[in-house]
């Protein structure tokens, strides 16, 4: 069969950022990216991907390799959806974890590989048909040897200056009077005019913790607090969801599409934000957004925007995706031969088969820490 698989080549790359940066849990000083390319029997191919971690990039390298692989090697590329469930079936997985990150990578690249084939960019191959998207940018960063914040301000500045709409800062690092402090300074930069949101990685893990920040966060209008507890405590999303002033959003580290659902059931956040790089690939992302439109909840996209353009132009519910004006900080992009940072929806969305993104080879040689090449 032409669509059979033939073969999977999978790389981990450490790549450094330009300098340190911090967010309310985590000093981050280099991130790891997994790349695997899948080809078929009749010469095409895909390009898949997803986040490694901060040092688990081998860690992952090694899953997808002794795990994972084993499972799509010779079968047929064009159902990635059962190669997605048999995966997890077989190895007893429900909550994927790591698991499911390799098996993200590799629906990726099997949806990349099967829109490559039909000669059509993934979002019209998946029957998109939108025409423009709302974006905002992701930033605001802790940076070291900024305690008057005066790093902030000016690139805060420079989201004005490019003309975005959205910006969202990170917080929860520092005492509540400094956090309010910052926050005010954010808006004050920003204008009343500019949607804001505020992004707390998961800082709080207790009703208690949360309640001594809220109404400094509340004090500038964001739009959305996204990952106030760690995405693991549902329960703490749910106790707290109908009470705060402030809409909630999660998802961007959740690997299940049953904790989506319990989620998108409960009502308890207004926005579930979704990495297709981690719950699944675009096999999960479909299956979430039916959730999504039949529970009447929106859904947001977290990072790689060259790849989640393509989705969110297939899926109503998607209101808006993330993008990133620094790409130092979110440096996937330095791993392409041509970067993205556009905040129109032109600039996002390849026409090119399948994803459209290139590799830059020499890039990924030079930082590479672990590779592996299968063959049917």
């Amino acid at each position: 069969m032409e669509s059979t698989i033939t073969n999977i080549d999978c790389a981990v790359v450490r790549m450094p950022l330009a300098e340190p940066v911090a967010l309310a849990t985590r000093r981050v000083v280099s991130r790891d990216w997994l790349i695997t390319i899948v080809t078929t029997r009749d010469g095409n191919k895909g390009l898949g991907f997803t986040y490694a971690g901060y040092e688990a990039g081998e860690v992952i390298g090694s899953v997808l390799e002794k795990l994972v692989a084993p499972f799509y090697l010779g079968k047929d590329s064009d159902r990635p959806d059962i190669l997605h469930d048999t995966t997890l079936r077989q190895l007893g997985i429900q909550n994927g974890g790591l698991v499911a990150r390799a098996v993200s990578a590799l629906d990726i690249a099997l949806w990349d590989r099967n829109a490559v084939a039909a000669d059509l960019p993934l979002y019209k191959f998946i029957g998109g048909s939108k025409t423009s998207l709302d974006t905002y940018v992701g930033g605001g960063y802790y940076k070291e040897n900024d305690s008057d914040f005066e790093q902030l301000k000016s690139e805060l500045q420079r989201y004005l200056d490019t003309g975005y709409s959205a910006v969202k800062i990170k917080v929860g690092k520092f005492d509540p009077e400094t956090e309010g402090r910052r926050a005010r300074i954010c808006r004050e930069v920003l204008g009343s005019n500019i949607d804001l949101v505020i992004d707390a990685n998961g800082k709080f893990e207790s009703i208690e913790a949360f309640g001594h920040y809220v109404s400094e966060y509340s004090s500038i209008d964001p739009i959305f607090f996204e990952d106030p507890f760690p995405s693991h405590m549902l329960s703490l999303y749910e106790t707290l969801g109908p009470q705060t002033p402030i809409p909630l959003s999660t998802g961007e580290l959740l690997s299940s599409v049953d904790d989506f659902e319990r989620l998108a059931k409960s009502k308890t956040v207004s926005i579930l934000q979704v990495d297709s790089t981690t719950c699944g690939g675009v096999t999960a992302f479909k299956r979430i957004a039916k959730i999504a439109s039949q529970y009447g909840i929106s859904l947001e996209t977290h990072w790689f925007p060259e790849f989640h353009a393509h989705l969110a132009m297939s899926e109503e519910t998607v209101k808006r995706i993330e993008v990133f004006h620094d790409q130092e900080i979110i440096n996937f992009s330095s791993l392409l031969k041509k970067r993205v940072v556009s905040n129109m929806s032109s600039g996002l969305v390849s026409e090119c088969p399948g994803i459209g993104l290139v590799l830059d080879n020499d890039v990924v040689e030079k930082h590479c820490i672990f590779s592996v090449q299968l063959a049917y």
